[in-house]
């Protein structure tokens, strides 16, 4: 019976989901990260604003006026992205050390099927790095260590124990 396979389906990636999450929690809660690599967070903040105007279709010049639009200004808005930009990166940085110490490579075949996941109807993996930086080559460069980062998660969770809630 067809929607009794896809519940199931959908149960079967629910668990996996879950047991992702519950071993990067693990995983960061006992990872300590001293201090961010100089300029990274700032780094990182500017791309997250140029994604959200790349993706906005809003320009430098026409900034101010948006945020102004939403009751806000570029203090508020980098106060309020810091601390998800602080997390973001400190689950790369724990994962990146993992990939480092496990000896888990970069391979080209499997980022460009990562990427296939992440390209809409249409579009070419071009359009996915420009969204993910400030140019296209940032935009990979970053993308690539995100795929690095999944791979040691998914070397974790492959090797640990998940009890079930």
């Amino acid at each position: 019976d067809y929607a009794k396979k896809k519940l199931k389906e959908s149960n079967e990636s629910d668990k996996e989901s879950e047991a992702r999450q519950l071993v990067m929690d693990a995983v960061e809660k006992n990872s300590k990260v001293k201090k961010f690599p100089k300029g990274l967070i700032n780094e990182r903040m500017e791309n997250l604003k140029d994604q959200y105007m790349s993706q906005n279709g809003i320009t430098k010049e026409q900034w101010s006026a948006f945020l102004k639009q939403y009751g806000t200004t570029e203090e508020k808005f980098n106060k309020n992205i810091r601390s998800a930009v602080e997390k973001n990166v400190t689950t790369e940085l724990v994962f990146t050390a993992i990939a480092d110490k496990e000896n888990i490579k970069f391979d080209e075949s499997g980022f460009d099927s990562y990427i296939k996941t992440l390209t809409p109807s249409g579009s070419t993996a071009d359009d996915v790095y420009e969204s993910y930086g400030s140019s296209k080559a940032s935009g990979k460069k970053y993308l690539q260590m995100i795929y690095r980062v999944n791979k040691a998660l998914d070397f974790c969770v492959d090797n640990a124990t998940v009890n079930e809630k």
